[in-house]
């Protein structure tokens, strides 16, 4: 029958319409797969995994499953974007005869009305059981006949129009999330209390055989059916082929929201954003951590006084600055991110910068690093939930470790903007807590409370010893000056902004750690400072009072997790360079297309930092005190580098040229670092020096004999990884020619 003319010109085309955009479209994919078995019994994968750790272990993989299944039908649903779902894509490849079978007597004719019926009986269910007592629940006709009216009031919102129904999909989607966050914050809180004796033996008693292992996935993966609820209706999506793997994913993988694709990539490479300021936070927020607020009490300890204390303050800063001369020097005559591990390569070839630069510092100390200092936020956070004496227990404080860490890497895996901006506001931050700690010692000391700077310099140093003890409790609080180098690539104008950067982080660091302590000490004496494991809370308690010395521990907070972000960012580009020389895997130094951060980079440290959490604190701390040397030798040897170079380069225009006594100086420092843990704790250093052997035989088997299974392994990785995450090497990458460092098998492809 055709409509009459009038109604064409009133209505115009006779179509359905596309009114349902992305966040509606996957309210209808979140809302199919969350139903009522995860607030009524998701007893069916427990009862089958046999324990709560492999339960969980299950839900995660049926998660991964689901991801699976979510990338299949986005595809699906973009290559045939006709509403059907299973039937239409059926019907494509293999005719009407199994199209019909399958997808539509079974599923739609049967299985998913069954489906309806069960799910409004559930509804009946519990709105008529507050009307009854226990044991005595409706008469089924009741609740068959609210069923019924239940799926006759939702098939007639459906009727008025599609906005309508999508409308009520979206406001009932969020409120069954609303749940889902309201329950697990309640369980966060529980955990914090220390409710962990649940999770005491997760993982025993195993699954009894292996069907059991299979229920166990085919209850979970039931779960998660629903998730082609939107292909069903893909002809009413606004703009199907730009949105739909978006709304597809979005139940699973939030990150995809922020996915835009580009018809032109334009050039691939890391993007020069950052500017001075970002550059210096960088700088600043990497040396500046928890220490100046928790616990700067090695140096005092050591030097034996006040005065001597405040004087080692003041030459460490000084040390740093001719650090900071070298590696303006460095980053300037050799303009590659990847900070000392460049330059050990450039002057001494890639064996010593593998084992030093690589292996101990980027593979291992960088993220214990970064463990620790989740660990310490983990430990504020927790920190006001519990009467003194009882903290957190441990499972708590590494779930939220591992959150913090997983976050600040999303933060950096988004765009260098994001990840500076945010290092830039962190630093800011914790510069103000610094300012607000030494103007309120300015003013106690103009109030005339000048006590404890009486005999200032009263007792001496113990020894000789005591005093390399002090130089190395002040320097390892300056660690993190070189983090601008190792992302110089993506500094805007280098040449300018790289020294300018260290100069002024450099600068306001070493003024920051003296000034602190100044303050400090105007209001704490000796014995307080040595005896408190906090000192700027017992500061805030002296000048604000008991009731606000929480802010103190905000501000310890926002400090160590500019530090985090700053070494996430520093460590990546390690990864990313290493990669880049055919010392790591091949896709690590890839870039994304979209975002042009190194996010195979990204995830490597954030994983491998999550490792480190998981392995236990006490672990962790092992770890780095066997390796601690490591880390001045690496400077030892970079500035090493640099008078090498200066030598035989000596004809080459470098843009900065400092005198020879200024490299020399900071050489000798970075020496007399290595050589004190031998002197302390020889037994444990040579420990660390077995581990440096270690990282040798790796680069023996792994990189110089490179075994044909692992060069396919590496190749079979960088095209997976170039397609799941859509990245690419640069396009300076792939012209470089082989004389400088061999192409893998891939190189040369853009899978994308």
């Amino acid at each position: 029958m055709t409509p009459p003319a009038t109604d064409k010109n009133r209505n115009g085309t006779i179509a359905l319409r596309r009114e349902i955009g992305l966040w509606k479209a996957s309210s209808y994919v979140v809302g199919s797969i969350i139903g009522s078995g995860i607030f009524i019994s998701p007893a069916g994968v427990l009862r089958q995994a046999g324990s709560v750790g492999w339960a969980l272990v299950v839900w995660a993989l049926c998660g991964v499953f689901a991801m699976l299944g979510a990338l299949t039908y986005a595809e699906l649903g973009t290559a045939i974007p006709k509403s059907g779902g299973d039937y239409v894509y059926c019907r494509k490849a293999f005719g009407s005869f199994p199209a019909f079978v399958l997808a539509l007597w079974s599923k739609i004719i049967f299985i998913k009305p069954c489906g309806l019926a069960i799910m409004a009986l559930t509804v009946a269910e519990y709105v008529t059981q507050p009307f009854y007592t226990e044991g005595h629940g409706a008469p089924s006709l009741a609740k068959q006949l609210i069923a019924i009216l239940v799926l006759l009031l939702l098939t007639y919102i459906n009727w008025l129009r599609a906005t309508l129904g999508s409308g009520f999909q979206l406001i009932t989607t969020i409120a069954k999330l609303g749940a889902i966050v309201a329950i697990v914050a309640i369980g966060i809180v529980w955990l914090f209390k220390g409710h962990t004796e649940n999770f005491e033996h997760a993982f025993e008693p195993k699954p009894e055989s292996v069907s059991a292992v299979a229920l166990a996935f085919y209850s979970g993966l039931w779960a998660f059916t629903g998730w082609d609820a939107a292909n069903y209706g893909i002809e009413e999506i606004k703009n199907p082929t730009r949105l739909y793997t978006q709304q597809v994913q979005l139940y699973v993988w939030p990150m995809a929201l922020l996915a835009e694709k580009k018809k032109d990539y334009g050039t691939i490479a890391l993007r020069r954003e950052i500017g001075l300021w970002k550059a210096s936070s960088y700088v600043v927020g990497s040396i500046i951590g928890s220490g100046i607020f928790i616990s700067p009490t090695g140096v005092l300890r050591q030097a034996g006084s006040v005065g001597w204390a405040l004087v080692v303050w003041a030459l460490c800063g000084v040390f740093a600055m001719l650090g900071a001369l070298t590696y303006a020097e460095l980053g300037t005559a050799i303009p590659k991110s990847g900070g000392d591990y460049v330059y050990c390569r450039k002057a001494f070839g890639s064996f010593p910068a593998f084992v030093l630069a690589l292996w101990s510092k980027i593979i291992f100390i960088k993220p214990c690093a970064l463990a620790i200092m989740a660990l310490t936020v983990a430990e504020y956070v927790t920190q006001p939930f519990y009467t003194e004496g009882h903290g957190a227990a441990s499972f708590a404080k590494q779930l939220i470790a591992i959150l913090v860490i997983l976050l600040l890497t999303y933060i950096n895996w988004l765009r260098a903007t994001l990840g500076s901006g945010f290092q830039l506001i962190t630093t800011i931050a914790k510069l103000g807590a610094i300012v607000a700690i030494v103007v309120i010692g300015i003013v106690w000391l103009f109030k005339g409370h000048t006590e404890n700077f009486e005999h200032a310099f009263q007792p001496k140093p113990e020894s000789v010893s005591a005093v390399a003890l002090a130089f190395y409790s002040g320097l390892w609080a300056f660690t993190g000056w070189d983090a601008a180098n190792y992302g110089i690539e993506e500094i805007k104008n280098p040449t300018r902004t790289l020294p300018l950067s260290l100069f002024m982080g450099i600068g306001f660091a070493s003024v920051g750690y003296v000034m602190t302590n100044v303050a400090y000490h105007a209001l704490l004496t000796t014995d307080e400072l040595l005896s408190n494991s906090a000192v700027a809370v017992a500061f805030a308690e002296v000048a604000l009072g008991k009731q606000w010395s929480w802010i103190a521990s905000v501000f310890v907070v926002i400090s160590v997790v500019g530090s985090i972000n700053g070494v996430l960012f520093s460590t990546s580009r390690g990864f990313f360079a290493g990669s880049r020389d055919q010392q790591f895997p091949s896709f690590l130094a890839t870039i994304s297309i979209h975002r042009y951060t190194p996010q195979p980079a990204l995830m490597a440290i954030g994983l491998l930092s999550t490792l480190m959490v998981a392995i236990g604190e006490g672990n962790v701390y092992t770890l780095m005190n066997y390796t601690g040397f490591v880390q001045w030798t690496v400077s030892f040897v970079s500035v090493t580098a640099l008078l090498y170079m200066r030598w035989r380069d000596r004809s080459e225009d470098w843009p900065f040229r400092f005198p020879l006594i200024v490299h020399v100086a900071f050489m000798l420092c970075a020496l007399f670092l290595v050589v004190v843990p031998f002197w302390e704790q020889p037994i444990k250093n040579l420990i660390g020096v077995g581990f440096l052997a270690v990282g040798a035989i790796v680069y023996a088997i792994f990189i110089a004999w490179k075994p044909r299974v692992l060069i396919k392994l590496n190749d079979g990785l960088t095209v997976f990884f170039q397609l799941f995450l859509e990245t690419s090497f640069s396009d300076a990458y792939l012209k470089t020619e082989t004389d400088d460092f061999e192409a893998p098998a891939s190189r040369g492809k853009r899978t994308l």
